[in-house]
């Protein structure tokens, strides 16, 4: 699999002091909720379509009580979270919130559906300066919209599950263009978090017009496998040229905050 390069990315940073961006890594450091700061990247319309699946490494360092942010968010609008969400936008996220209360961390996956807002329901506590392997894949076989689950591994094997979190879509089918790193809310208050996104991959991404973007570098699958989600159950040979498939990139151009009065923790 192929690893974002972050400084492909766009970083907007009021100030240069609070983002860092190397080639495998985003790190914010008291990511404040009165400012719009955010890295993200353009993959054109559309581009994030049916089926996908990513992979990131996660890490909490600081913050204070009622610290949140995003790691990880689809959009079709550059801006803040909350900014997507005052739009009516749409966008799916993976964020990090200090307990209002405790301070304690704690992830949630959430959806912004024109500009409403849900969330995964329970959130799941983790703790300051250990990593976590997260995955999140979206099926839209499962449900009428889709489903989005995010699952948090102790291991970079992934072999040791410790959370699984889900959503099950709302009132549309959604694609999206901009992939983020970093995302803040700026809901006009002070509190913050500081931590990084680290090896970030696109593993798959299977959408309407996937044929188009099997030559992206970060579709690390095997002819055979696009062969078999092409064919199906068809009884069709494979003596195409599907073994002459290479792998090339393709160019690219260089809301409030959810419902966590209504989160559990466990």
């Amino acid at each position: 699999m192929t690893i974002e390069n972050f400084t492909t990315y766009t970083e907007v940073d009021p100030g240069g002091i609070r983002i860092e961006v190397t080639s495998s890594r985003v790190t914010w450091t008291i990511l404040r909720r009165n400012v719009d700061g955010y890295v993200y990247k353009d993959y054109n319309a559309g581009f994030f379509s049916g089926d996908f699946i990513f992979q990131l490494t996660f890490r909490v360092t600081g913050g204070n009580n009622g610290g949140l942010a995003n790691f990880w968010a689809l959009a079709n609008i550059v801006d803040d979270w909350v900014g997507i969400d005052t739009a009516n936008g749409d966008g799916l996220s993976a964020s990090i919130k200090r307990n209002d209360i405790t301070d304690v961390p704690s992830l949630t996956l959430n959806e912004l559906d024109g500009g409403t807002a849900y969330n995964s329901g329970v959130a799941f506590e983790i703790s300051d300066d250990t990593d976590y392997y997260i995955t999140v894949e979206r099926d839209e076989s499962i449900g009428t919209y889709g489903t989005m689950t995010m699952f948090t591994y102790s291991n970079a094997d992934r072999t040791t599950l410790i959370n699984t979190q889900a959503i099950t879509l709302h009132t549309s089918k959604k694609d999206y263009r901009y992939l983020y790193a970093c995302q803040s809310y700026n809901s006009g208050t002070t509190q913050s978090v500081s931590a990084f996104t680290e090896n970030m991959t696109i593993v798959e991404n299977w959408g309407g017009d996937f044929i188009k973007q099997i030559g992206v570098s970060s579709l690390p699958l095997t002819a055979d496998k696009i062969y078999d989600r092409v064919a199906g159950e068809t009884p069709v040979t494979k003596r195409l040229t599907m073994a002459k498939v290479t792998k090339i990139r393709q160019p690219v151009t260089r809301s409030f905050e959810p419902e966590f009065d209504a989160v559990g923790v466990i």
